[in-house]
């Protein structure tokens, strides 16, 4: 149902485009609008601020509104991506490193890293919280912890994961260093080296890194930019090529942005499933949305793989890239005849101290009734070049 102030929007874009308000000629103030079409001034207000938006007018300041001189033009979808056909290794990583040096230099201004600017995050609020933290645990801060990282911390975590739907005891999470680290480990766990990883193209630079540091390939679905990895794109190449693990973004892709509905999430579980092939997800970003509900995290929600095998989850939330408590998660996971323990760094904070919204992560594992592929799906905060 369409809105009274979005109609009022309207009917000014009419005027607009009909001539009666040229490029930059003053529009009728938002009393006198009020009274024109009969409405609150509230309404009108609001109409005005959505126009604004939308940039087909301007405020200036103790003057009114006034018609843009440009209207921005509607942008065409693009079309779904070209990935190449066959299996690569991944190269390159050499250039990776050099832009990652140019994002440092203060006189450059970058624009392809996800990581929001410093002043928009709580330096201060984490700063006080890691000078309580200090001065009430003292040496413990700096104290070697138990392998599976700190109890409180992972307590802490539990919780967390109450809000996704995911109740699990502290013992069933590992604290590593990094999410990278965790995916690397998953991956580590369930593939060998010189495996076919099937990934979205494009995809995050970060997780090549991890696929390259595996000794693995990288075999590119196309994605489109709304609906996600092309499923029917996984199904001709999982028909063609030995893929061994599936490695997406569901959630708000970087760098697309794409976020698959829910059944497509469930159609994509339901095709690994048939072939048995592992799915990792990193759900970097799916706090981020809009909508009254959190988008859907594959693994849980009802949208849990049922073949035979080990479910391991990876959960990381960060407001600071960079930041020195980047946790992530993994844990033990089994593959047919092998059993890998995988065994991370525990963080060293302590969250209980913080005042503001944890953000953490955890492995969480869940074992099935036997061991042959696995289900994995991974979460972790905002990220770009922190992650």
């Amino acid at each position: 149902m369409k809105h009274l102030y979005e109609t009022v929007a309207e009917t000014v874009i009419a005027h607009i485009e009909q001539g009666v308000y040229k490029p930059g000629e003053k529009l009728p103030g938002v009393r006198k609008l009020s009274q024109q079409l009969h409405v609150s001034i509230s309404t009108a207000l609001e109409a005005y601020r959505l126009l604004e938006d939308s940039g087909r007018i301007q405020a200036r300041l103790r003057s009114g509104y006034y018609v843009s001189s440009f209207h921005r033009q509607a942008i065409t979808e693009p079309e779904i991506s070209d990935a190449p056909v066959t299996p690569a290794k991944v190269t390159g990583q050499s250039l990776t490193r050099q832009i990652l040096r140019a994002a440092k230099d203060p006189y450059l201004i970058n624009l392809g890293s996800s990581v929001p600017h410093a002043d928009f995050l709580p330096t201060h609020a984490l700063q006080q919280a890691t000078g309580k933290v200090s001065r009430t645990f003292g040496k413990r801060c700096f104290d070697a912890d138990e392998l599976l990282g700190n109890q409180e911390l992972r307590r802490q975590i539990a919780k967390r994961m109450v809000e996704l739907q995911c109740a699990d005891s502290p013992d069933d999470i590992v604290v590593t260093h990094g999410a990278r680290e965790a995916v690397r480990l998953a991956l580590m766990a369930i593939c060998q080296p010189g495996d076919l990883i099937a990934i979205e193209s494009p995809t995050f630079y970060g997780l090549l890194q991890v696929i390259e540091s595996c000794g693995m390939e990288a075999l590119e679905i196309p994605t489109h930019p709304r609906d996600g990895l092309s499923l029917d794109a996984l199904q001709m190449a999982i028909e063609q090529w030995p893929i061994k693990a599936c490695l997406i973004v569901s959630n708000y892709n970087n760098p697309l942005g794409s976020c698959m509905s829910d059944e497509r999430k469930q159609a994509l579980v339901a095709l690994l499933e048939k072939h048995e092939i592992p799915l990792v997800e990193d759900d970097v970003y799916g706090d981020l949305g809009f909508g009254l509900r959190r988008s859907s995290v594959i693994g849980l929600q009802g949208l849990e793989p049922q073949w035979p095998g080990v479910v391991l989850q990876l959960f990381r939330q960060n407001p600071i890239a960079g930041h020195s408590g980047r946790l992530a998660g993994a844990g033990p996971l089994q593959r047919k005849s092998r059993k890998p323990q995988i065994h991370a760094a525990p963080g060293r904070a302590d969250p209980e101290s913080v005042n503001h919204r944890p953000h953490v992560g955890a492995g969480r594992l869940r074992p099935l009734p036997a061991a042959s592929a696995s289900g994995i799906c991974s979460q972790r905060g905002t990220g770009g070049q922190g992650r």
